[in-house]
């Protein structure tokens, strides 16, 4: 007998599909701003994460040497391995602050019902005694922001990678 659980898994992964960076971009990312109800962002865990971001993401592999040094003190400083880095889609990389984020291999189904589809991950330089050390690490859904006139859930504000074809 399939469990509630079980079933809430097969039902959220037949909802969720592939989650593809080729789905990304065959899926209408390119909307622009003036498209009426499309949003140029979505948000994980708070972050803005632009839609230009998924359909042409750049990978941590293309982040300068000073860059990918930083990622390195802060995985052995915070005891966590990020593993290949072409994985991982930078959102920003400044001096002070790097961001990635990276579709999860297999969506993770919360007992609320909630569905994780992305992993972010924060590297920030806290001080020259401290150095860089990762500030946060979570799942999240990427969600449309709570402005605009299209309810949730409709094409227009929800994330391409999330629609089934």
């Amino acid at each position: 007998m399939i469990t509630t659980r079980a079933q809430t898994l097969v039902g959220a992964l037949a909802v969720v599909g592939t989650i593809t960076v080729a789905a990304c971009a065959g899926a209408g990312l390119g909307r622009g701003a003036s498209d009426a109800g499309a949003v140029d962002a979505y948000l994980c865990v708070g972050r803005s994460v632009p839609v230009a971001a998924l359909a042409d993401p750049t990978t941590a592999e293309a982040l300068g040497a000073d860059r990918r040094a930083a990622l390195d003190e802060a995985e052995q400083r915070s005891g966590m391995d990020l593993g290949d880095l072409a994985g991982w889609w930078v959102l920003s990389a400044s001096a002070s602050q790097i961001v990635l984020l990276r579709p999860l291999p297999v969506p993770e189904v919360l007992g609320s019902g909630d569905v994780l589809t992305h992993e972010v991950v924060a590297a920030e330089h806290v001080g020259s005694a401290t150095g860089w050390t990762v500030t946060q690490r979570s799942g999240c859904a990427l969600t449309p922001p709570r402005t605009g006139t299209a309810a949730v859930g409709t094409p227009e504000r929800t994330p391409p990678m999330l629609t089934t074809p």
